[in-house]
């Protein structure tokens, strides 16, 4: 039995393994943004499908279903959703289907392809011997990613955050909600455990957010292990301490 089931966003490395999870086990409540609820035309929103596969799979039991939207609590408040809020998302969806539309989101994708090859050459030529900052503020990704469910858990004095695929403004519109409404500054209720958006993707996080959430390089809040998953090496624990 599983109590919850949160899908991020519709991308497919994030959702298309959540129908094989719904068939095989038994489940209490689905998250997930139901675009289709927030605009008049889908048509050109990339995976539809698998968010009406995952709709579909839990109407049929009687599973209920809500969105991830900020404010949105779990299992006594334990669990809180951090971001985004509705109006934020629906404002991400739009600009998600006008680029779709036009083939903005193809050009930007396949723009980024090439960054990441470039960017993995320039790298793996230049770290071995000189230490340097690899990442900037410029907030590059796709309102798809920001419009990821930004899921903070607090179990036992530990608080974890889960950022989906979040970039840098999605992320410093969360932290704004757990330092002004939530809890407090993340200096006094520093997290235990913080999951890098997007496969730790440098587009998606720059110095000042990363400074504000996890405190200074060198000079962290606290213990905290930061996780991220790539496909090529598996999943990585990083200790906070470490990271560059």
């Amino acid at each position: 039995m599983i109590d919850l089931v949160i899908s991020t966003h519709p991308d497919a490395d994030h959702i298309n393994g959540l129908k094989r999870l719904m068939e095989q086990t038994t489940g209490r409540k689905l998250m997930i943004h139901r675009p289709r609820l927030h605009v008049a035309n889908v048509s050109d929103f990339s995976n539809i499908e698998a968010v009406d596969d995952l709709i579909k799979l839990a109407t049929q039991p009687g599973i209920p279903i809500v969105e991830p939207f900020q404010g949105a609590q779990e299992f006594d408040g334990q669990l809180t959703v951090l971001g985004p809020t509705e109006e934020y998302y629906i404002a991400l969806v739009k600009q998600h289907l006008e680029e779709e539309a036009t083939g903005k989101g193809a050009d930007r994708r396949s723009q980024a392809d090439r960054a990441f090859a470039l960017a993995r050459r320039v790298l793996d030529n230049v770290l071995s011997w000189m230490p340097m900052e690899t990442l900037d503020d410029e907030d590059e990704i796709s309102p798809r990613n920001d419009s990821s469910a930004i899921v903070l858990l607090e179990v036992d004095g530990r608080r974890l955050l889960f950022t989906g695929d979040a970039g840098i403004t999605a992320l410093g519109r969360a932290a704004d909600y757990y330092e002004y409404v939530h809890l407090g500054s993340f200096n006094g209720y520093p997290l235990s455990f913080f999951q890098a958006p997007h496969h730790g993707s440098k587009h998606n996080l720059g110095p000042t957010i990363l400074n504000r959430i996890l405190g200074q390089r060198g000079q962290p809040y606290g213990d905290l292990i930061s996780f991220i998953s790539s496909a090529k090496t598996g999943a990585t624990d990083v200790p906070v301490g470490t990271c560059s």
